[in-house]
């Protein structure tokens, strides 16, 4: 889904440019790249997207990482884009 996100971005602003990508799934970064004609760094975690110079991340993982990737980009002094749901439960909203 963030893949998608990320095309109607770029459509939609010229100024949008992708920097990083992670995902575990190889095929799913050479989809990304395909899609959205990235030459920007391929990462090897979240860590490492983390600490790139990228001004937001797109979190577009499993549910059930939304919570810590997102209070995790927080920490790292990111903006934030989350699929839904921004969490699996209340007590992950909250914090």
């Amino acid at each position: 889904m963030g893949r998608y996100v990320a095309d109607l971005l770029k459509q939609q602003s010229p100024e949008f440019t992708v920097c990083a990508i992670y995902d575990p799934d190889p095929k799913a970064v050479a989809a990304a790249q395909s899609l959205l004609g990235v030459d920007g760094t391929v990462c090897k975690s979240v860590d490492e997207v983390l600490g790139s110079d990228c001004d937001w991340v797109m979190i577009a993982s499993f549910n059930c990482q939304h919570a810590e990737q997102t209070i995790a980009a927080f920490e790292a002094g990111k903006h934030v884009f989350c699929q839904k749901p921004l969490a699996t439960n209340f007590a992950d909203c909250l914090r």
